[in-house]
This record gives C-alpha cells, structure tokens and sequence, in this order.
C-alpha cells in the first residue's frame, strides 16, 4: 500500500508509480478531490489501481490506460467508482470540396474496432491527446496520419466550445469536435476511396472512405454509420451551415421596388450616361 498528501493506493507498486505519473489518472484525482469538498461526499481515500495499459515499457512513458476502482460514498450510499481513465481526445469532420462544382464529400475512415466486435467500424477522423493538451495540434497529426491529407493551408474550426463526455458512466474521455474543409479536384477525392494509411508502429489498420455528404447523412440515418463521433460531428456540422446560411440571408439587401420599374430606372440612368458622354465629346 502507498499513500500520498491526498490518497492512499493499494496494486502493485510499478503500477501505481505509472499511474502516478499518468496525465488522465492526475486529472481524475483533481477532481475527485473537488468532488471531496462537498459535504454529502464522504470517502475513505483509498484507490485501487487494478491494472494499467502502459503504451511502451512500464518503466519509461507515462501514456496508456488506468483502470482503478475506490470507496465513495454520497449520504451514506455508495456511489459506483470503478472507472477506465484514459484522457480526453479529439474528432475531426473532414470536408472534402470539389473545386468544379463545390459538392461536399466527407472522408471517413474504417479500421478493426474490437471493443464492439467490428472488422470496418466508419468513423471520423480521431485520436487521443498528448502530454501538451494541444487539441489542434494533435487533430493535425490524427489527420495527417490517418488521411495523408496536410492541413497546413487550411483552418480546422471548432464545431464546439468544450469537449463533449462520451461514456461517462465509467470512462473519463471528452471528446473536442472540429472541422476543416479542403478543395480538391474530384478525381483525387475519389482516388482516396480505400487508400490504407495509418500508423503501422502503433498497430493501425486504416482505410479511407469517400462519402458525397448527401450519402453520409444518409448512412447516419439508416444505421449503416453508427459512430457517436460521426453523428456529433455531422448535426454540429450542418448546424454551422444553418447558421451561416441564416446570417448570410438576413444581410442581403431586400428591394421593395417593382421589377418593371427597376429596370425603367436603369435604362434612364443608362441614357443619362450616354448623353452626357455624348455632350463631354462635342
């Protein structure tokens, strides 16, 4: 067992110096901490530390998965704690534009989801954060890595203002949504369609998947996308074209004045025109 100012642990010793050092597993404690200073919160500050997923050897990263379990208690009552503290992440609607005609394409990935059995789970873009807590830096590198596409030239926007809890019954992740749209020649948004890519050293097994955004709403709504990030990211999506849509129609300038004599008064203001450069030339 071992004990620090806030808490006591129980596990096995390397697991709990990796959890200790572990970002997700810190900022769980900070705010079961918070949590704490309620007065119908009572708990005996003991957390198990039942296992770890450490992303490398144990001894020399302090990335992966937590699992820990502790005594809590809200008047009395327990209240379930065992929780999987992995860290927030990021998701990335990527918006192919064809530069012709402007239709949208949205590009997807598939790749082997085995916590829901699925050989080809379509998703979005998405990844895990890093140490630097750098929600755009790190949807940058996810696109990079799982598209190939180099998003230098193009601003990624926030589709919300804070990250959203995902499974938060037992999993501390929050997911931030953004989008990016990038113009292309058609041709080479339907040559993605299949391409692997991904990042072989992290066990990564990716495929594109080119969908017009007409068929991926579509998809949504038959079931056949099933991805929570997807979903998300696609109502956030065309909420922003709404609105934009909306603010661009409430700035056009309505004219009250008959059509025929509009175009009376530009063929009067024509003629004027003419006869006063008629008049300078003389």
């Amino acid at each position: 067992m071992t004990s620090t100012t806030h808490f006591t642990y129980e596990g096995d010793s390397s697991e709990i110096t990796f959890a200790n050092n572990n970002k997700a597993f810190n900022d769980w404690k900070t705010k079961i901490t918070a949590l704490l200073t309620i007065s119908e919160y009572t708990s005996n500050r003991v957390i198990k530390i039942k296992s770890v997923f450490p992303f490398g050897d144990i001894r020399y990263t302090p990335n992966g998965f937590v699992f820990a379990t502790m005594g809590l208690f809200k008047n009395g009552k327990a209240v379930p704690a065992c929780v999987f503290l992995r860290g927030d992440s990021v998701a990335v609607l990527v918006v192919l534009v064809d530069k012709m005609t402007k239709e949208k394409y949205i590009l997807n990935v598939t790749q082997p989801r085995i916590a829901v059995g699925e050989d080809n789970h379509e998703e979005c873009v998405a990844g895990m954060l890093d140490t630097s807590n750098n929600f755009i830096g790190v949807a940058a590198k996810e696109i990079l890595e799982e598209t190939g596409l180099n998003i230098t030239d193009y601003g990624l926007e926030e589709l919300c203002s804070k990250p959203i809890p995902m499974s938060q019954g037992a999993c501390d992740e929050k997911i931030k949504y953004y989008t990016v749209e990038i113009p292309m020649n058609k041709k080479d948004i339907l040559a993605l369609e299949m391409k692997c890519t991904g990042n072989a050293e992290e066990g990564e097994c990716i495929k594109l998947k080119v969908r017009h955004f007409d068929n991926f709403k579509k998809a949504i709504k038959t079931g056949e996308i099933h991805d929570g990030k997807s979903i998300i990211a696609s109502y956030f999506y065309e909420k922003k074209i709404e609105d934009y849509e909306n603010y661009v129609s409430t700035k056009k300038v309505k004219c009250d004045v008959p059509y025929s004599q509009l175009i009376i008064g530009i063929v009067v203001v024509v003629a004027t025109i003419v006869g006063l450069m008629s008049y300078l030339v003389k």
